[in-house]
């Protein structure tokens, strides 16, 4: 159980330095964005890449909503239902969430895949789309990560609850 609550753990920890990374970029590249447009009109590629940078910023936050049980629910099962039932509604609405972003990761895969294949380029940058939407997927992918790590803590977490 505690190399579950670990890995957990590790990986918040990392999401979030990977997240403080991305928002000091996004800040630092839209700063020096302000100040070049007063000088001589700016970087073309600056915006293109806070862009993206936006769209790692949202799955990033999205996964640790998911690992810290801040994600969007209807509550509506745990004020009717109290105890070890709701525990078990709990983790069936996880299991639940895990399938629909596991099935979502599946899409954006496909997606990033076409992407590769039709040789979608970002001009700004001169680089592959796909570098910078392999995001979504992944983001996706740490989503359902969480929701299923989420559920042994939680039946393992009760079960100790109740021995106590």
């Amino acid at each position: 159980m505690s190399l579950l609550r670990r890995l957990r753990d590790t990986l918040l920890r990392v999401e979030v330095v990977l997240l403080l990374v991305v928002l000091a970029a996004m800040i630092l590249l839209s700063a020096a964005q302000v100040l070049l447009r007063q000088l001589h009109g700016g970087i073309v590629w600056i915006d293109v890449v806070v862009r993206h940078l936006v769209l790692t910023t949202a799955m990033l936050g999205a996964a640790l909503a998911a690992g810290r049980g801040g994600h969007i629910s209807i509550d509506l099962i745990g004020r009717l239902v109290k105890g070890r039932f709701a525990t078990y509604m709990q983790s069936a609405s996880s299991l639940v969430a895990a399938w629909v972003c596991v099935r979502l990761t599946l899409a954006a895969g496909t997606f990033v895949q076409m992407s590769r294949e039709f040789g979608d380029t970002i001009e700004a940058i001169n680089q592959p789309a796909w570098l910078w939407q392999i995001v979504i997927p992944l983001g996706f992918g740490l989503c359902a990560l969480h929701f299923l790590l989420e559920v042994p803590l939680r039946l393992l977490h009760k079960d100790q609850e109740e021995q106590a």
